[in-house]
């Protein structure tokens, strides 16, 4: 929490990439539900994991770059 208290912008990018996390989740649901023909847990796994996982990845490297 010091990290954060010492940088307050890293507070405000965290927040934007977690709503934008939602808003693309959001998105994809209604993706999803438009096509039914796909397989949808594939799909939805897919552009729900990878987002969170490509954003944690981003997050770590610019902890360890700091």
């Amino acid at each position: 929490m010091d990290f954060i208290k010492a940088h307050p912008l890293l507070y405000v990018v965290f927040m934007l990439l977690g709503l934008g996390i939602l808003v693309v989740q959001n998105r994809v649901d209604k993706w999803i539900r438009a096509d039914q023909k796909r397989n949808d847990s594939y799909t939805k796994m897919f552009f729900t994991v990878v987002p969170t996982v490509a954003v944690g990845a981003l997050i770590i490297y610019f902890l360890q770059s700091r």
